[in-house]
């Protein structure tokens, strides 16, 4: 395997239609860690790999660009609690987009949908003789 290249586990779980899926030992290579620094990134909540039937773990591409990511804030200082912080609110951030897009999707849909069309009588009208007959009982003097 060349430096730098990364090949996908191929084991019974992975599937041929899904995410590619990597070992611990292939995604640590690639991201330029030591497997055990990426166990103890799970442990710590900054990465979720996911998890075959035997309970080994899976990394996505994903997940390895979340460990590059982790990579660039600790160089800066950044200490790992506060790495987990920001990734949480990148996360959450990145949520809030999506629910935005289909909020505005949903927008347009109801935006562009052909206007039903409108009673006779209109909610005013419903009101007015509501209005009425609390009035007409007012003014005969009833309770």
């Amino acid at each position: 395997m060349k430096s730098g290249s990364l090949q996908p586990s191929r084991d019974r779980d992975s599937q041929s239609d899904g995410p590619k899926l990597y070992s611990i030992g292939a995604a640590a290579r690639f991201a330029g860690f030591h497997p055990q620094t990426l166990r103890w990134y799970e442990k710590k909540g900054l990465i979720k790999p996911m998890r075959t039937a035997g309970n080994v773990r899976r990394y996505t591409q994903e997940d390895i660009a979340q460990l590059f990511r982790i990579r660039s804030l600790s160089k800066r200082g950044v200490a790992l609690e506060a790495v987990r912080q920001i990734l949480a609110l990148e996360e959450e951030r990145r949520k809030l987009y999506e629910l935005v897009e289909s909020l505005e999707r949903e927008l347009d849909r109801l935006r562009s949908a052909p206007k039903p069309a409108r009673s006779g009588r209109s909610r005013r009208s419903k009101y007015d003789d509501r209005h009425d007959t609390f009035g007409a009982d007012s003014a005969a003097g009833g309770r």
